[in-house]
């Protein structure tokens, strides 16, 4: 719903700048106006909140795996911490961290290859 709710805000918002008059008025059809210009410009700010929930469903799976204690990362985090294994904690942490930031990182590059106006550097 909330991706949905931004893309709905960004399309609108889009849509009421001058480079779509322009368009409209030069005479291309709606659909092209639409995808080629519109849905090109509002799905910058769609792809953050896509990206943000995607890094949040990974990291919060953790602790889903910890609450139903099935195998996998977060029972060994849970185990690591009872018999306070701090390395294995600080591994599980920078783990996902690093995970993360990758997930964050994919996301800005695929704004800046989508977006001339971003710059990277």
């Amino acid at each position: 719903a909330l991706t949905m709710r931004m893309t709905r805000t960004a399309m609108l918002e889009t849509l009421s700048e001058d480079y779509i008059t322009a368009a409209r008025a030069a005479g291309l059809n709606e659909r092209s106006v639409l995808f080629r210009f519109g849905l090109k410009n509002a799905i910058i700010p769609t792809l953050t909140v896509l990206g943000l929930a995607f890094a949040y469903a990974i990291t919060g799976s953790v602790f889903v795996e910890i609450i139903f204690t099935w195998p996998g990362l977060g029972s060994y985090l849970t185990d690591a911490i009872v018999a306070l294994d701090f390395p294995v904690v600080v591994a599980v942490t920078l783990v996902v961290t690093v995970l993360y930031i990758v997930i964050n990182l994919v996301v800005d590059l695929v704004q800046a290859s989508l977006d001339p106006r971003i710059r990277l550097g």
